[in-house]
């Protein structure tokens, strides 16, 4: 479910994105005068979006450097089992 959820979340963004991007002249003006309605309301949910993503990169930058520190402590292991052998 929560896969499910990111996901919608994802697609949401890329829509918001390529909407500003691919968007000119008397459109864009109207895209961004959706953002302004009801107090900016639809831009306090994409500083929630970026904050949200904000947190799974760093969720995922964690579980990186711990598999890092992971591999690090097992080829440490291993060598120190081969010095160990040839001692």
């Amino acid at each position: 479910m929560r896969f499910l959820f990111i996901l919608k979340k994802d697609h949401l963004c890329s829509t918001i994105m390529h909407l500003l991007k691919n968007t000119s002249d008397v459109f864009l003006d109207r895209v961004i005068n959706k953002f302004k309605e009801n107090e900016f309301e639809k831009v306090e949910r994409l500083f929630e979006l970026f904050k949200f993503y904000q947190e799974e990169a760093k969720k995922i930058e964690r579980e990186y450097e711990n598999e890092e520190k992971l591999n690090l402590l097992k080829e440490f292991q291993q060598e120190t089992v081969i010095f160990l052998e040839i001692s």
